[in-house]
């Protein structure tokens, strides 16, 4: 947990994740499940995780997420993204 912790933890914290803030954590495999955990445990108001199959939405929401966006197969994407910050580069 060191290493990977610290690889999510150092930049929800210098970016003020907690309350008030939407976070969307791109990628949940071994990394990005940290950053599910931390962001709620920080207070955040909205932690989106974002992953490209839909098979991960029951344990990624079972951390704690509140919403999983799956980006091969979701609809609206772009929406969701947008309310998180996350903007699509050209």
């Amino acid at each position: 947990m060191l290493c990977g912790g610290i690889t999510l933890y150092s930049p929800l914290k210098n970016h003020g994740c907690g309350p008030g803030k939407k976070v969307g954590i791109i990628g949940v495999g071994g990394l990005g499940h940290f950053g599910v955990i931390f962001a709620k445990a920080l207070g955040a108001d909205k932690v989106v995780g974002i992953s490209r199959k839909a098979d991960k939405k029951s344990d990624v929401l079972k951390m704690g997420a509140d919403e999983y966006v799956a980006t091969s197969e979701d609809k609206d994407v772009s929406a969701v993204l947008q309310d998180v910050g996350v903007v699509k580069s050209r």
